[in-house]
């Protein structure tokens, strides 16, 4: 059974992650670069903003009683052969799980030029993400 204020206190803090980054996407990218506070709370709200997106998907796997996912990245896999996701958007979403492994374990190597594209790039996924949730509490509501 889905916990709806489980989900949605982690998609109110998805779209909060989301707003500060698209603050942070409309900055040119040598002015990115030469900013590390600024590289740093990108990060950060990136990191974020990636585990609010797996814990919802975790949750939607574990009420769903699908398969648990092999890792991270796996999450949306389960989710696209459950039918929640479409491929395309499941793909872009297993980049995002293995850019935050990136960000959580392999720190030393972070690519800021990477990180400013991802942003760019990840928040129109990342929002697509929230709204499929949110219509799926929707509908289990009513």
């Amino acid at each position: 059974m889905v916990n709806r204020p489980v989900l949605l206190r982690r998609l109110q803090a998805l779209e909060q992650y989301l707003g500060r980054l698209e603050r942070l996407a409309s900055t040119p990218l040598d002015r990115y670069l030469e900013n590390d506070t600024l590289q740093a709370a990108c990060e950060r709200w990136l990191h974020l903003a990636a585990e609010s997106v797996l814990d919802v998907a975790n949750h939607v796997i574990a009420s769903r009683g699908l398969p648990p996912p092999e890792g991270y990245a796996d999450t949306f896999r389960v989710l696209c052969d459950a039918g929640v996701l479409e491929p395309g958007l499941s793909s872009r979403l297993a980049a995002f799980a293995r850019l935050r492994n990136i960000l959580v374990h392999d720190y030393l190597r972070i690519d800021s030029k990477l990180i400013h594209a991802s942003v760019a790039e990840g928040l129109k996924d990342l929002r697509e993400f929230g709204r499929i949730v949110a219509s799926m509490l929707e509908e289990a509501e009513s």
